[in-house]
């Protein structure tokens, strides 16, 4: 596992004709690639199923370097938001976050209304705004 030439140092992405299928390709150090295919609608699946794994390994590395910040390892780096919008999907309130990147997260929230969410976002906006304004 330390052969750094195994090591990924370039990930590039294709898309079938039709739109439905994905390809994620993974480029080694010695130039040799691996391939991950699915299917375009579990984008997110995907997605979140490798930061999870990330997690596990985060989680593994605090077990086995204590004392050490793993955010010195790898600094958290917050996602940008560019939009976002709600709706209903399947009778379920939904959603959905553009990432800069374009990548899309659809998220429910259970126990939480929407309506009670957009009004704690205009709070916390107009909080912001009054010590902006104050400064």
């Amino acid at each position: 596992m330390s052969d750094q030439s195994e090591f990924v140092q370039a990930v590039r992405a294709a898309l079938s004709s039709d739109g439905t299928v994905a390809q994620l390709e993974f480029i080694r150090a010695n130039g040799t690639q691996a391939y991950v295919h699915f299917p375009m609608a579990l984008t997110t699946d995907v997605v979140l199923n490798i930061e999870k794994a990330l997690g596990i390994l985060f989680a593994k590395q605090r077990e086995r370097l204590p004392g050490l910040d793993p955010r010195g390892v790898y600094p958290f780096k917050p996602k940008h938001v560019t939009a976002f919008q709600g709706g209903v999907a399947a009778g379920v309130p939904v959603l959905s976050f553009t990432l800069a990147d374009n990548l899309r997260f659809d998220i429910t929230l259970d126990g939480v209304k929407i309506r009670d969410l957009i009004a704690w976002l205009e709070e916390i906006a107009a909080d912001s705004n009054e010590g902006s304004s104050q400064a």
